[in-house]
């Protein structure tokens, strides 16, 4: 404000200058060439003037030991340089400069301070990166999938001043903003297993979906953004369609997909417009017919059946239920198609279709109670008679995190415990052969490990792995062929098909990006 104050009292000065010296001669043109001659210098030495004046310059401001520079270009005062660096004088401080003082080019500012003080800083927290495999590239091929960002956090520095000496007594860290992983994807070759298959396999690994029939080899993966984040991924009943859900980045939710045909690449894949899902199952026996489980407004269970010539769905019948409380959610139907199973993080239940009753098999505390996301119990439908088997938390003194397999007989009312202290993650599933075995996974010391059993829990043997010692970090889930004759399981990131009898297993994946699967005939 200054200097423009000065440049218009230099230009209003030269044009009274020529003013008073040209009033009485406006025939004299070598006074109105004087006169516009004295007004362009005037101008010219403004413009120097300004020129000189915004000129960038560096002043450092030194509080106690630490030093830091700051870049001005225009006037500014020690007041302003105390303000920009977010420095409040106190009582006791001494300040080599008075607040008011001009500051210069090379300036050195010092701030002596006596007793306790907290000086706050936010500093950048370096993102790291991470290389995933993925099967949809060129082995060796690198293609970055998310930029890396870095995060903030507030660093505070306490100072001590005593007898003219500062002394540093402690730094506390906050993190206000996480760093995001930069994340690049590098192509690697499948395993070179040709392996036959009987039915139609799906399988979800880093987001994309593929399918697999006939061969090992005959696969393919669907043509989507690599968005199906696995909240539902179901054949159905006969494998020829896929449903599974996708993320909307907009609204932050998911929404319900429909694959026409897995054995055509080409396929339609199509939204079904149904939002805000935490389940959908297809019903056994009745065609093109599901059940949809939403959250939007409020918990909504709906019977649906899907018009293939248009990828839309009609509702025949909608219910409410008392789920609200509890969003995360697992759904599975009864072979019969008649009861609807459900699990949370505190409850283990079923739903009469037909006439609305909801029975409570079993409750129990949230082993994580302020993350109901953090888990749910694993559950699984047997063939006539109507059985269910599940992994339930089973506390004891001195087991407090204990979980068993229990086997629920619905007819009778009757709960019993087949294997104890299999770990949370433990999966049980039927098989569908007739003398109905049981497929199980536990965590031994060495890892988790896959049994097979008699349904009553008798001739309990290890099918995978097949070495003693052999590592096995986690196995995700697991599906029975329709003979009961192989199992295909999601080992450490990635498949493999299991031979029950005799153990064989191939690798049909390499990617370690597997997170669901399933297998119809």
């Amino acid at each position: 404000m200054q200097q423009t104050t000065t440049i218009s009292g230099w230009l209003g000065l030269l044009c009274r200058i020529i003013i008073i010296n040209c009033t009485r001669k406006w025939a004299n043109q070598s006074c109105i060439f004087t006169g516009f001659s004295i007004l362009l210098l005037g101008l010219l030495s403004a413009c120097a003037d300004v020129n000189q004046t915004t000129k960038p310059y560096i002043v450092v401001l030194q509080v106690a030991e630490v030093e830091r520079a700051y870049r001005f270009s225009e006037p500014r005062t020690v007041a302003d340089l105390l303000s920009e660096a977010d420095v409040a004088l106190r009582e006791d401080d001494f300040l080599s400069h008075p607040l008011e003082a001009p500051l210069a080019d090379g300036m050195h500012v010092t701030l002596q301070r006596s007793g306790h003080w907290l000086e706050c800083q936010q500093q950048a927290i370096p993102f790291s990166e991470v290389r995933i495999a993925n099967e949809l590239l060129t082995p060796g091929e690198i293609q970055l999938s998310r930029a890396g960002i870095e995060g903030i956090e507030n660093v505070c520095t306490s100072y001590q001043n005593e007898g003219g000496t500062t002394q540093v007594t402690g730094i506390e860290r906050e993190v206000l903003l996480p760093p995001t992983q930069e994340v690049y994807f590098v192509g690697v070759a499948p395993p070179q297993t040709r392996v036959t298959i009987d039915g139609t396999i799906a399988y979800l690994s880093h987001g994309t979906i593929w399918i697999m029939s006939q061969s090992s080899e005959n696969r393919f993966p669907l043509a989507l953004p690599g968005d199906a984040d696995g909240v539902v991924f179901q054949l159905s009943p006969t494998g020829e369609s896929l449903l599974f859900t996708r993320q909307r980045e907009v609204q932050e939710t998911n929404e319900l997909w429909w694959l026409a045909s897995t054995a055509d690449s080409a396929a339609p894949a199509l939204p079904l417009s149904v939002t805000h899902v935490r389940g959908a199952v297809w019903h056994p026996s009745e065609a093109r017919v599901m059940f949809t489980y939403t959250l939007e407004e409020q918990p909504t269970l709906r019977r649906q059946r899907l018009d293939p010539g248009t990828g839309t769905l009609q509702a025949i019948e909608t219910s409410q239920t008392h789920w609200a409380a509890n969003p995360m959610i697992q759904l599975q139907l009864s072979h019969d198609g008649q009861t609807i199973a459900y699990s949370n993080h505190q409850e283990l239940g079923m739903l009469d279709l037909a006439s609305g009753d909801r029975q409570t098999l079993a409750s129990f505390s949230p082993p994580h109670p302020g993350d109901p996301s953090a888990w749910l119990p694993h559950f699984s439908w047997s063939a006539e008679p109507k059985m269910l088997i599940a992994t339930l938390p089973n506390p004891t003194e001195s087991q407090a995190n204990r979980f068993d397999l229990s086997v629920f007989l619905l007819e009778g009312a009757l709960r019993a415990t087949l294997f104890e202290d299999v770990g949370s993650e433990a999966i049980a599933k039927y098989s569908p052969r007739s003398h109905a075995m049981i497929g199980f996974t536990t965590h031994t010391e060495e890892g988790h490990a896959l049994f097979i059993a008699d349904r009553d829990g008798s001739n309990q043997r290890g099918v995978f792995p097949r070495s003693a010692g052999t590592a096995t970090q986690q196995i995700a889930d697991f599906a029975w062929s329709a003979d009961g004759q192989q199992i295909l399981a999601i080992v450490d990131g990635n498949l493999w098909l299991i031979e029950v009898d005799s153990g064989q297993a191939w690798q049909l994946s390499a990617d370690g990006g597997v997170t669901a699967l399933d297998w119809a005939p």
